[in-house]
């Protein structure tokens, strides 16, 4: 996504691509995320009105969950899952009878 900011005469302006409206006015600075296909097509239909703003690459910190190990209390089988560990635990029911 690129930050595109309206720099034409109107007050408000509405851009409709892929049947996705865009909005520029007042409220939202004559600001709006709009893909990149979007900015090369308005900088062939409407040149000089748009402007694409500098953005800053924000890096988001990526959390890796580590995964539980499931353990069977009786024969110490493990698990992928909670599910799985019931359907194993109920084997242990059968043999009991």
């Amino acid at each position: 996504m690129v930050s595109l900011r309206y720099v034409g005469s109107r007050s408000f302006n509405k851009v409709v691509f892929q049947r996705k409206p865009y909005v520029f006015k007042k409220e939202n600075d004559f600001t709006c995320e709009c893909p990149q296909k979007l900015v090369e097509w308005l900088a062939h239909n409407a040149p000089g009105q748009y402007q694409v703003n500098s953005t800053k690459t924000v890096v988001k910190e990526v959390v890796v969950e580590k995964k539980k190990t499931l353990i069977c209390d009786e024969c110490g089988f493990t698990a992928k899952s909670e599910y799985g560990l019931l359907v194993h635990s109920r084997k242990h029911k059968k043999e009991e009878k």
